[in-house]
């Protein structure tokens, strides 16, 4: 499921001597991934064109490599004429096919009539098949663009990046992978307080509504914790 955030006004802007342009055969993709007849057809109905645009590396971007991050990689999707959006499924092919953590740039042609033509930036924090991907919304085509963020090395570029589209600001210290694990947790607590909620209103026994409503406070505690960033440690990624 891929999550919009709202607030992300443009795309970043990819050092010219980043530019890679290589197209890539969506049947790379068929061998890398091993991928179903199902989830071939959705790449041959959705996806006109898949281009590796820019290479982020040391020697493109001038920061040094990590280990657990030696590039950054930045594809180019091009939804075929009508098509909406790119499925949850390919998304997820495309993430474990390529090694170095990816960044999409999702590009779409609507029907006349419909609007002009869009783009989004499209990521996932980690190369876990059960995380979350994250995205800017559909922006009018071609979009504004950031110049890139600053960073020490590699990893600390792939945060600042990714940090924008998460939906919770990056703690000092903490990594994209265990941010993405503190947002599982943190919509699981929501769900069990919307559930806790619903049940209050319904229960008739004292008791009963008491044992819930101490539930319900010890869950909104734990969930503030989980949200609660003091002002001094905030991000300086998120505006």
């Amino acid at each position: 499921m891929v999550e919009p955030v709202e607030s992300i006004p443009a795309l970043w802007q990819w050092p010219p001597r980043a530019a890679f342009g290589r197209p890539i055969p969506k049947s790379k993709f068929y061998e890398r991934a091993a991928v179903s007849t199902r989830v071939r057809e959705l790449f041959v109905d959705q996806i006109a064109q898949i281009i590796w645009a820019f290479k982020l590396s040391p020697t493109t971007v001038g920061l040094a490599a990590t280990d657990a991050i030696p590039e950054i990689d930045v594809l180019e999707i091009t939804l075929k004429p009508d098509v909406d959006d790119v499925s949850d499924d390919l998304l997820t092919v495309l993430n474990r096919a390529i090694p170095a953590p990816l960044l999409l740039e999702i590009r779409r042609h609507p029907a006349v009539g419909a609007g002009g033509d869009a783009q989004r930036l499209t990521a996932t924090p980690t190369k876990d098949r059960r995380t979350t991907f994250v995205s800017t919304p559909w922006l009018p085509s071609p979009a504004e663009r950031s110049p890139l963020p600053p960073a020490l090395d590699l990893a600390g570029l792939h945060t600042a990046l990714l940090a924008p589209l998460m939906p919770h600001a990056v703690r000092p210290g903490e990594s994209l992978a265990e941010l993405a694990e503190r947002a599982g947790v943190i919509r699981v607590l929501e769900r069990e307080i919307a559930t806790l909620r619903r049940r209050v209103r319904a229960e008739r026994q004292f008791n009963r509504r008491a044992e819930i409503n101490r539930t319900l406070r010890e869950r909104t505690a734990a969930l503030t914790a989980l949200t609660t960033t003091p002002t001094s440690e905030e991000s300086p990624w998120r505006s």
